[in-house]
């Protein structure tokens, strides 16, 4: 019996998941979404090539590739900052003056509920 078992490992290669580090983020987000265009209309042949270079572009898995061109261009508005939430100790005296003026007998939260 002279049959070898013998294994042989593949040759494989490892795609660093995240995004090149020399390139922005509103660079990113144009390079996407002129890929995101060319990947619309374009056939299987086309689509391969395409996602083969958002890899190696924006340094995505192939999966990870596949979901972000498939995906609708996402339109935001401005931000709209309002101001900053009240909290902490400049409100320890309006709610002991609130405490009081109700009289509370229990606690706050279930006087609301009522």
């Amino acid at each position: 019996m002279g049959v070898e078992n013998r294994y042989v490992v593949p040759e494989v290669t490892v795609t660093v998941a995240g995004m090149d580090k020399a390139m922005s983020q509103t660079t990113r987000e144009e390079v996407l979404k002129k890929l995101r265009r060319r990947y619309q209309s374009a056939g299987p042949e086309y689509k391969r090539k395409l996602l083969d270079e958002a890899q190696g572009l924006l340094g995505y898995h192939r999966k990870a590739a596949i979901r972000s061109l498939r995906a609708p261009t996402i339109e935001r508005g401005p931000r709209i900052i309002t101001g900053r939430p009240v909290t902490g100790p400049c409100l320890a005296p309006s709610i002991v003056w609130l405490a009081r003026a109700v009289k509370v007998e229990r606690p706050l939260s279930l006087r609301l509920h009522r």
